[in-house]
Formats: structure tokens, sequence, C-alpha cells
């Protein structure tokens, strides 16, 4: 059952030195205040030497959101769409801190999908997806954008908030002409500055946050649409329908680690019927609501991750993989996979048919193949563990 979970392969992800860590975290301190003081800054991230990127050549042509395409169902969870919905509101993607030096995090609780993946020295980063700019509150921290978010991003007509980004996010961006609410052009007319956080030891770069209608005020600014094309994410079990049990076996307690530093896990509640999740060995809570972070579908996928040529940042392999779809203490073995930057993630069950998801909020997290041999447990047991001592390989 486990051998073909996920495949094997080789990550070595460098460390970060003494004197990088100093010289990102003074160049936190200085652009978090010089940025935000003055939106003329464009081309400087408050957080990584590598965000600095030159101002583009020339100004991007105005960019078309497409038609809006009726639904009868909310495309980020499978629900039924309200009578009087406003149709074409397209998803709104904010990029937010997931450092342990971040936590606890305010408004996550409200997205609709929340995408997590290492970016650089092994710390994860999450792009929690709401469902319009409306959903959004007080939402953050919120930090940069790389390109691994992009890709996922873009093939659904996303509007990405985020502060600053990597020069390969940078680049990918300007190649496809996709317009952004980025906190290093807009400011303060999209992000606010937590000084109450700020004051009790948070570093600045963890205080940014997008402030409420500030998706709709940054997007006005940049004459970016707020409405176009809109499809489902995922295709869903019908609302009207009973949830789906998956059949492959049963996991109330799925545990893994991104890297060595940072375990997670997910446990089943039977309260609510939804996967509460935590990160860093402590259970996961939402300022907003002071309640637990969980989620009703929960998908782990495998992909090969290396670094790019910088030495820094993670470059995922996005051509496909293996993983599990887990819900209501049960999982099913899946496949997914993505032709390119502009398609869309495709999960499948293992005979190849796309995957039908039950109804509701859906946790995403890419893992690098090595990490998810090695750490995951599913109830407490390794399943590659497992199918080694059952016929002495890993692979079958």
């Amino acid at each position: 059952m486990y051998a073909n979970l996920f495949s094997l392969d080789i990550f070595y992800l460098g460390a970060i030195t003494d004197m990088q860590k100093k010289c990102l975290s003074f160049l936190s301190a200085v652009l978090s205040v010089l940025v935000f003081s003055s939106c003329t800054s464009k081309g400087f991230s408050p957080e990584y030497v590598e965000s600095s990127v030159a101002e583009a050549s020339a100004e991007q042509e105005m960019y078309d959101a497409g038609e809006v395409i009726p639904l009868d169902c909310d495309p980020l969870t499978g629900e039924k769409m309200e009578s009087d919905a406003i149709q074409g509101q397209r998803p709104v993607a904010v990029m937010l801190d997931n450092n342990r030096t971040a936590l606890p995090q305010t408004g996550i609780s409200a997205a609709s999908i929340v995408y997590e993946m290492v970016t650089e020295g092994g710390i994860p980063r999450l792009m929690a997806v709401y469902r319009n700019t409306a959903a959004l509150r007080t939402v953050g921290p919120v930090r940069s954008t790389r390109d691994q978010f992009v890709q996922l991003a873009v093939p659904e007509n996303m509007l990405l908030l985020h502060i600053g980004s990597s020069v390969y996010a940078t680049n990918m961006l300007e190649q496809l002409n996709y317009p952004t609410v980025d906190g290093i052009e807009l400011g303060t007319v999209t992000y606010v500055f937590d000084t109450a956080r700020a004051a009790t030891g948070y570093g600045n770069e963890h205080c940014w946050y997008v402030g409420d209608d500030g998706a709709e005020a940054g997007a006005a600014q940049k004459g970016i649409p707020t409405t176009g094309t809109v499809t489902s994410v995922f295709q869903f079990v019908s609302y009207e329908a009973e949830p789906r049990l998956p059949e492959d076996g049963t996991a109330s307690l799925v545990e893994f680690s991104f890297s060595q530093n940072v375990p997670v896990s997910f446990r089943y509640s039977e309260a609510d019927h939804n996967y509460r999740k935590s990160e860093y060995g402590e259970e996961l809570i939402d300022l907003a609501t002071n309640a637990p972070v969980s989620y009703t579908n929960v998908f782990l996928l495998s992909c090969n991750v290396s670094l790019k040529s910088d030495g820094l940042c993670t470059d995922f392999d996005f051509s496909g993989g293996s993983g599990a779809y887990f819900y209501g203490g049960h999982y099913q073995l899946i496949t997914w996979e993505k032709q390119d930057i502009s398609s869309p993630l495709i999960i499948k069950d293992t005979d190849g048919n796309t995957l039908s998801v039950n109804v509701g909020t859906s946790y995403v997290a890419f893992v690098e193949n090595r990490a998810i041999q090695r750490s995951l447990l599913l109830d407490g047991v390794n399943p590659f563990a497992a199918q080694a001592a059952n016929s002495g390989s890993l692979v079958g």
C-alpha cells in the first residue's frame, strides 16, 4: 500500500551563514521603515537581499482578467453560491509569514485554501487564498512572494498580495505581464504597520498587515481588475451530495517535517470534522478568532526540490508527483501534475482520474521527497518503514 506513496529523491538545503543573517536582519529593519515611508522606493524588499530588482524598462500593458463565467458553487471550497453573489470575483492570495518568530498569524482562518512550501533556510511560507477582496479584513503578517507561489496563483487568476519578491518571482511576473498588489509599490495604500505588536518585541518585518479594504484600494491604485475569469481550483463533490470518504486507510493524526526544525502535524477533530494544524510543536491559533487553525481537506504532495543558481532560493519541480489526500480521519493515495507555469494544479487518483474533493476549506503542502520519506507518520507509523519491514524495500 505504501510503496508508491511518494518517490525518493535527494535534497540538500545550504545553510545561511551568520554574517548573511546579520546583513539580512539589518536590511529588514532599515528597509521596512524606508520603503513604507515612501512608496517611490520600488525595487527593495523589507526582508531579503535577493528581492532587490531593477525597475521595469517599460510600463506593463493593462492586464486582461478575462470574462466572467457564472458558477453555481464557490470555486475555492465547492460550497453553494448564494443567488445574489457577485459572479467573477477574483480570489485573493496573500503571502503570509510563517517563521516561528512571527507567530501567531491573524486572519488565516478566513482563507478558503492555504498553500505551504519551503523558501530559504528550510523555513516554509504560506499563500492564503480568500474568496474575494470582501473576505479580507486584517490579515498578516505579510511577507514577500517566491516564484513557486506565483506558479500556483497565476493559473487561477488570483489577485496576489505581497511585500516584495525574489528576483525570480519578479522576473516571472514581468514576463507574464501579471500585476500584483505589492507593498513595495503601494505601501500604506494597502498595508498597515502594527506598532503595538512591534512594541512587544516582534521584528518590523513581522508587523505588516493587509488593512481593511486594503486589497481593493491597492488594486484600484494600480488599475488591476478584481473581477474576471474564475474557475474551480478542484473538482468538487457536489454540495448536494454526501461527502466521499477516502478508502486507502485511516489517519487521525498526520505528522511530517518541512525541514529539521519545522515539524507539522494535523489532528482530526470529531467535534468540527476538521484537521487542526500544529507547527513548531504548538497548535496554531488565529488571533482574529482566538480559535485553532483547521482545514476540512489536507493535501500532502511530494516533489523534487533543489536550490536555484544563487544557492539560496528553492527551486520546485512542478512537473508532477505523488501524495495523499486526507479527509474525515481517512486518506487516499493520489498523484498530481502541473504542465507549465500557466497551467493549473491537477490532482488525480492513482487510476489517473481527476480527484473528487469534498466541500470545504483546504490545506496544500508541497514537501521535498526525502523529507517525506524521513518524517511522515500516519497515526504514529512511518509508512515507508512499514513497507521496508514487509518487503525489504521502500520502493516497489
